[in-house]
């Protein structure tokens, strides 16, 4: 039992609870829209890129937070109640990051507790380059061609582990999923590897031997020897034999189709 004066240690309770929300992050997302039939010819979507997709926005789920206020009291002991107020505290606790906060001022004490979230739930960004290798459309003609681009690009870690990709597009930054270590989507190559002096150097010299082999190939096709070139491609080693196309279907009439030899 206490002796007279010594402090009285009161139960704390809880006299308010906050809820902390995790700033949600918009991401955008690319959905394949099906080809109809008659958008087909010989079998191929002849649709434009930009009909091919759809644009839909999702945003990461929500996080809430619970943050409990707790007043603390210790009293001294008399003889009877009401026992003299010795002191008065608060206590600011959030059990699932195990974070504890104790003062007298509540206003500080939110936005102390608000700021250990905030860097908590920060998203973590580190600078990589996003890698493409894109098939260029020819406007004048028959043929093909390449492009292999090299972008500054942040990939994001959130809070849970989920990583995305910010990229600057037009006049902000634009944040989407982050498309993986590599990816084959709708014919774009994609690679992300870290940005840092190695890689860079060697995506510099990447590029600097294919603009070796296109001089190659415009040495192929020179007026004087374009002829016999085309004529013996099984000697140019430069440019492998392509494999055999898949068989396209061939209506021949009503109700009956044939497989056509490519």
């Amino acid at each position: 039992m206490a002796k007279l004066g010594e402090s009285r240690n009161l139960p704390k309770k809880l006299v308010d609870t906050w809820t902390y929300k995790v700033k949600d992050v918009e991401i955008e997302r690319l959905d394949y829209v099906p080809c109809d039939e008659d958008e087909r010819v010989g079998g191929v979507d002849e649709r434009d890129e930009a009909d091919k997709t759809k644009l839909r926005k999702e945003r990461i789920r929500n996080k809430l937070v619970t943050v409990n206020v707790y007043m603390d009291k210790q009293t001294e002991q008399s003889e009877e109640p009401p026992h003299p107020l010795h002191s008065v505290a608060l206590k600011v606790e959030c059990p699932e990051l195990n974070l504890r906060l104790e003062g007298t001022d509540i206003v500080a004490l939110k936005e102390a507790m608000w700021s250990m979230l905030d860097d908590k739930f920060a998203i973590t960004w580190e600078e990589y380059y996003l890698v493409e290798v894109n098939r260029t459309r020819v406007y004048g003609g028959d043929g093909t061609g390449l492009e292999i681009t090299y972008d500054n690009v942040y990939k994001g870690t959130t809070f849970d582990g989920k990583n995305l990709l910010k990229q600057w597009k037009g006049h902000d930054y634009r944040i989407s999923v982050w498309p993986g270590a590599f990816k084959d989507e709708h014919g774009k190559v994609k690679a992300c590897i870290p940005a840092n002096e190695d890689n860079r150097k060697a995506l510099k010299e990447f590029c600097r031997r294919v603009d070796v082999l296109r001089e190659k190939l415009a040495e192929f096709l020179r007026p004087e020897v374009i002829m016999e070139n085309l004529a013996n491609l099984s000697g140019f080693s430069l440019l492998p034999p392509a494999p055999p196309q898949p068989k396209q279907p061939r209506q021949i009439e009503a109700g009956v189709v044939e497989a056509e030899e490519a």
